[in-house]
């Protein structure tokens, strides 16, 4: 195992992003990785929008299906907060992570222009290493 992949954080937003993250995360992740699987909730719409209690349930089933899929122990944590980016930075600050692990959601650069485009601003905000994993469906396997 490479530094690189010690300690690392990676951000889950549902339960599909983090079947995908999982399935790619177990092929480059040692055993012996420390990982935290974080869920940001965005404070400014997050409770117009569902309870504190619902958003809790959402990333529970999150953390479960990441839990299912990579096999591995992992840590979770939800973590509150209006800058999606500048929230996972945090964690991995807190945490002293070694990376920040991702997969690209993809999606049109419109799309990306109007979500905020998390992976560019976790790009440009992190002093720590950020790693963009392949998406499943462009993985070859090796």
């Amino acid at each position: 195992m490479t530094d690189l992949l010690e300690r690392v954080v990676i951000p889950v937003a549902s339960e599909a992003v983090a079947e995908q993250t999982a399935t790619v995360a177990e092929r480059y992740l040692d055993p012996v990785s420390e990982v935290r699987v974080v869920h940001v909730v965005q404070d400014e719409q997050a409770f117009a929008e569902a309870s504190e209690a619902e958003w809790e349930a959402f990333a529970e089933d999150a953390f479960e299906r990441f839990r299912d899929v990579y096999g591995g122990e992992v840590e979770t944590e939800i973590r509150h907060g209006t800058d999606i980016a500048e929230t996972i930075v945090e964690v991995a600050d807190d945490v002293g992570a070694s990376a920040i692990l991702f997969v690209p959601r993809g999606g049109s650069r419109w799309r990306q222009l109007m979500s905020g485009d998390v992976a560019r601003e976790l790009v440009s905000d992190s002093d720590c290493p950020v790693v963009a994993l392949p998406r499943p469906d462009e993985d070859d396997g090796d």
